[in-house]
């Protein structure tokens, strides 16, 4: 059977939820028990992270914005009382200026091509005092694994492809593009997913599978596969997937 590049999306963004989120929880979103105005999640794909947001907090009216129309496909199919999702840009979405409690942006901001303009929206969208959430990889802690030269070379030559030239790591140059908008930088937090135990390495497996099929536009070679299923039956491999969050506030 032949997989779709959609279903392979789709199942990389469930796996990147099943990965992260509560670690991401306990690091970033607990001020949202207090919260009852709208969150924004900018490019939320396949509406899996912001669905679990909606589990955690039920109290939000939560919108997920995307404007690929395949993947909204699927995340429009969690739609339900207080959560929403439009098949929109950021720039062309229905949101009302100053009604936005937080805005998250995860593992999207290397694709906007013009960050000042997002800030811009983001600061005129949110209330006083609301937060702007972003979160990504850390390139600067890209590292080739001995134990998977083929997928780590891979990795990093994808992630390298989305960088843009410059002295600063991507962390600061986003930080100076939104408070020079206005926002108050709050702070930095790096954190990072190690996989050990043997429930993480299945997933991650998958993930990297993933990954491989997306990046090179085809199945997976025989000699990829096999190094991932060496790596996941070794119990003393492990991989690290590096990831930075930066937090601000509308002053």
């Amino acid at each position: 059977m032949t997989v779709l590049p959609i279903d392979l999306f789709d199942e990389m963004l469930q796996l990147t939820t099943t990965l992260f989120f509560e670690q991401e929880n306990n690091l970033f979103f607990h001020f949202l028990e207090k919260e009852s105005s709208t969150l924004i999640d900018v490019g939320c794909g396949n509406g899996d992270y912001l669905s679990r947001l909606h589990d955690t907090y039920p109290q939000l009216s939560l919108t997920g914005l995307e404007y690929e129309a395949g993947i909204f496909e699927r995340a429009v199919r969690k739609q339900k009382d207080r959560l929403d999702f439009q098949l929109s840009s950021y720039e062309s979405a229905s949101v009302e200026p100053d009604s936005a409690g937080a805005i998250v942006a995860r593992l999207v901001m290397q694709h906007i091509p013009d960050r000042i303009q997002f800030a811009e929206w983001a600061y005129k969208c949110m209330v006083p005092g609301g937060r702007l959430l972003l979160l990504d990889a850390d390139d600067n802690a890209l590292q080739l694994n001995g134990r998977l030269p083929l997928f780590s070379q891979l990795y990093v030559q994808s992630r390298q492809s989305m960088q843009s030239k410059g002295w600063l790591s991507f962390a600061d140059r986003l930080k100076l593009e939104m408070t020079h908008t206005g926002f108050t930088h709050l702070r930095t937090e790096r954190y990072r997913l190690t996989a050990k135990d043997r429930e993480t390495k299945r997933l991650l497996y998958r993930y990297m599978i993933c990954v491989t099929e997306l990046y090179t536009k085809e199945p997976i070679s025989e000699e990829r596969e096999k190094e991932l299923s060496a790596w996941l039956h070794d119990d003393f491999c492990s991989h690290e997937i590096h990831m930075f969050g930066l937090e601000f506030q509308k002053r």
